[in-house]
């Protein structure tokens, strides 16, 4: 069996400069990717959540800023479990959201079928049912236009305001 060059060269380099040429592993790639996007992840929606939680046990009230806050238990949520008009509210909420998704899951497999089945006319409905998703970038697009265009943009405002 002969060696190609490649494997003698592999085979003849010192395991330091392997390490060096080797660089980092893909789990170590992979971290530096979603690192941060685990930190946002906690950082604008669960410690929120979980703030929002303890605040629930007191006595917390936003629009009375200096009062002291105490620790009162279940009782923010007996009082709201116990109120009959919150339980209309929430059959309301519940029967909204029922027919919400009911209509909502009858369109989209009605749509998928529409683009799935081959039938005169099934390329406008296709152009049709896809079209709103093809513009949502464009705006978006046309949105950071703005923000970066030269006269007028938002970002050389900041800039011009900062930088004099």
């Amino acid at each position: 069996m002969s060696e190609t060059p490649v494997t003698r060269a592999a085979a003849a380099t010192p395991p330091r400069v392997a390490r060096k040429i080797k660089g980092l592993s893909d789990r170590a790639i992979a971290w530096i990717f979603v690192g941060p996007t685990i930190f946002l992840l906690l950082a604008i929606n669960i410690f929120p959540l979980i703030w929002t939680i303890n605040l629930s046990f007191t006595n917390f009230k936003a629009n009375r800023l200096g009062r002291e806050v105490k620790n009162v238990g279940f009782r923010n949520y007996e009082r709201i479990l116990t109120d009959s008009d919150i339980w209309l509210n929430m059959q309301a909420t519940a029967h909204f959201l029922f027919w919400t998704i009911f209509f909502q899951v009858l369109i989209g497999f009605t749509l998928a079928y529409l683009i799935y089945k081959k039938f005169k006319g099934n390329d406008l409905w296709t152009t049709i049912i896809v079209l709103p998703m093809m513009l949502a970038p464009a705006v978006v697009g046309n949105f950071w236009k703005f923000l970066y265009q030269p006269q007028i943009g938002l970002f050389n405002y900041i800039v011009a305001f900062f930088s004099g």
